[in-house]
């Protein structure tokens, strides 16, 4: 009797392991999906996500959209290089802040006034060097401001701001 245990306990597992890897292969007929673009919308019918091509010869783009269908977020590949970017858009569709590997700088676009940028490096989320853009005097100029950890300022330039 348990010798019969055994074998029935072996041919299970063997059976159960030949089921397993056979449906975790892909299939050589699975199907894909063709095209040259793929919109995503929500239960009102608005466009939500875009991924694909705009044009004929341009390369691929992934968009979201908020809840108005405004654009938010794009993740393409720049049609003259092939670079990596990011774009990060406002409620308004200004983008906001642009990442991209063919450039070492990070680009902002400006807060809600003329001009105004920001980035902030730090840590522990504490700003401990801010880069600036505003208006001093009435002229458009760049700050750098060097803070210690007791957010201390130890430098600014230009002073006065």
């Amino acid at each position: 009797m348990n010798t019969i245990g055994s074998i029935w306990g072996a041919a299970f597992l063997v059976s159960a392991t030949i089921l397993a890897t056979t449906r975790s292969r892909p299939s050589a007929s699975a199907a894909a999906w063709t095209g040259e673009s793929m919109t995503i919308v929500d239960s009102d019918g608005k466009r939500r996500a875009f991924f694909g091509l705009e044009a004929s010869g341009q390369p691929p783009r992934f968009k979201m959209f908020d809840s108005e269908g405004r654009e938010r977020f794009q993740v393409c590949l720049e049609p003259e290089n092939g670079s990596p970017t990011i774009i990060l858009s406002d409620e308004n569709g200004k983008a906001g802040l642009i990442l991209s590997h063919n450039s070492p700088v990070m680009h902002t676009k400006g807060g809600s006034s003329p001009g105004d940028a920001m980035i902030l490096i730090g840590k522990n989320g504490q700003g401990l060097l801010h880069l600036s853009t505003g208006m001093v005097n009435g002229k458009a100029c760049g700050t750098i401001e060097l803070l210690d950890s007791d957010n201390r300022q130890l430098f600014m330039q230009p002073a006065g701001r």
